[in-house]
């Protein structure tokens, strides 16, 4: 299921897919999942987004948790906020268009304009690759 969860965010919000490291699906494996299916879906998605490299560690997990695997994570209050998301959104279409914003706003579904605000918001370059 880890592995669904992260192909599944990776199409929807068309972001690389990440590794994740051997000892974050053990982790993951033996918590009790309180909240069943759903509350392993959340916290997948809050790895993917708060990852600081292409491969998702245990100092990724550590940072979603408070004592995971001895107490239940953090309400969804400590989701990432929906402006994180789409800030990583905005990069990830960039980086697939290669620093074109054009093409970027197209793969993004937003008119041009709109996607230079959301970068000048967010404070993006576009380095051109």
């Amino acid at each position: 299921l880890i592995h669904f969860f992260l192909k599944q965010f990776s199409r929807e919000y068309n972001w690389s897919l990440p590794a994740i490291a051997d000892p974050v699906i053990k982790a993951l494996e033996s918590y009790s999942w309180p909240g069943n299916i759903r509350e392993l879906r959340n916290s997948v998605l809050r790895l993917s987004v708060q990852a600081k490299g292409k491969t998702i560690t245990m100092d990724d997990l550590a940072r979603i948790g408070d004592n995971f695997g001895r107490e239940s994570l953090r309400k969804v209050s400590s989701l990432p906020s929906l402006e994180k998301m789409e800030q990583k959104y905005i990069r990830q279409a960039l980086d697939t268009a290669k620093g074109n914003i054009s093409e970027a706003a197209k793969i993004a579904g937003i008119a041009r304009s709109t996607f230079y605000e959301k970068m000048k918001k967010f404070q993006i370059s576009s380095d051109k690759k």
